[in-house]
């Protein structure tokens, strides 16, 4: 089952690259950012290994989690971008979940993020090495359980979004969540930004040794632990950084489970509306304008899709919030000038923005529907 996933993905994205020229300079362009990133992160695992056992465990420890943290975060902001085995695609064909768990999770791996993700969680190994062999062994161990880290939350994020979504009362829960999200947001970054890079240096030991206890950050951690000659404290992460692992695994073979058993609808919630297909009762001796009535019912079926899709709505929220929190860090961490700070605004809602053009650019959409239709 595994290789056969496998494969399916490998054939959609050979479609998808030779239909959508974008998407080939995409990929070409992330191959050779990687390449490029290579100098940095092998020079930033020669700068840890001269530092000292504490300042590189506090610093692995927080980016590590900031890796995984992105994993979690950046799927549900981009919920369209890679959406070939979307699990309730495969509702129909009556796999067992026990399969295809696996077979999803390996075809997963398949990817330029993957391929980074899993080069960043396995170089921390020459930065311990300069520690001893031991360190060096134990972050080559902890590699494999922080690459499945980070798929997992990337699906447990994007299956408890899913689940958010289709709630019947979607809305106000995504409405309150964004209200707490800012209410609680704005004052940590005010906070942080008073505390200046002296006060934000020295909160970090205290902020690593908290992550470190963390599925985010325990085996990150359990090198660290392994230099300080711990080595019962970092098989003990190491270990609970696995179980960790594997109660993500079996979270997302529930939600797994659920997606198959009762898919979200992608539709969103039902409603009735006027029939706008047929025209209404024209006025006597006044034929119905026949152009207006067919504009009129692709405008309305497209804005059915923008107001009861999910995948429309968190796309059309990650365009709104995505500029604000830009520009709120800009401004109140980096100290930025207000021109540059303002700047970044319309930057990002542009960047954003750009990938609404899927609106009319992908098949099975509202406007391509009718296009396809060869709808006057």
């Amino acid at each position: 089952m595994v290789a056969t996933v496998v494969r399916l993905r490998l054939r959609i994205l050979g479609h998808i690259l030779r239909r959508e020229r974008w998407r080939l300079v995409v990929l070409v362009a992330g191959v050779v950012w990687v390449v490029a990133m290579l100098p940095s992160i092998l020079g930033a695992q020669v700068w840890l290994s001269q530092q000292s056992v504490d300042v590189a465990g506090d610093v692995l420890v927080i980016a590590g989690s900031l890796l995984v943290t992105g994993w979690a975060v950046v799927p549900m902001l981009l919920p369209t971008l890679d959406d070939s085995l979307e699990p309730a695609r495969f509702a129909t064909f009556a796999v067992p979940v026990r399969r295809l768990t696996p077979a999803l999770l390996v075809a997963a791996m398949v990817g330029v993020p993957t391929a980074f993700t899993a080069l960043l969680v396995t170089s921390p190994a020459l930065g311990w090495a300069a520690h001893g062999p031991a360190p060096a062994l134990v972050a080559l161990a902890a590699a494999p359980v922080a690459l499945v880290t980070c798929l997992l939350a990337a699906r447990l994020s994007t299956g408890l979004f899913g689940l958010l979504l289709a709630a019947p009362r979607a809305r106000e829960i995504g409405a309150a969540l964004v209200l707490v999200g800012l209410a609680l947001g704005v004052p940590t970054v005010r906070a942080i930004s008073g505390l200046g890079l002296e006060g934000v240096l020295e909160t970090v030991p205290t902020v690593a040794r908290v992550l470190g206890w963390t599925p985010l950050g325990l085996v990150w951690a359990a090198p660290a632990a392994m230099a300080d000659g711990d080595a019962l404290g970092a098989l003990g992460r190491l270990v609970a950084g696995s179980g960790a692992a594997l109660l993500g695994l079996v979270a997302w073979t529930a939600l797994l489970k659920r997606s198959l058993v009762r898919p979200a609808p992608r539709g969103g919630r039902e409603r009735r509306r006027a029939d706008v297909m047929l025209p209404g009762p024209a006025r006597p001796g006044r034929a119905p304008d026949r152009t207006a009535v067919v504009t009129r019912a692709v405008a309305r079926r497209a804005w059915r899709y923008w107001t009861a899709d999910p995948r429309y709505q968190s796309a059309m929220l990650a365009a709104v919030l995505a500029p604000v929190v830009m520009v709120l860090l800009v401004a109140t961490v980096v100290h930025a000038p207000a021109a540059v700070a303002l700047s970044m605004g319309p930057f990002m809602a542009a960047t954003i923005g750009w990938g609404r053009h899927n609106d009319v650019a992908m098949d099975g959409s509202a406007f391509w529907m009718h296009v396809g239709a060869a709808v006057p």
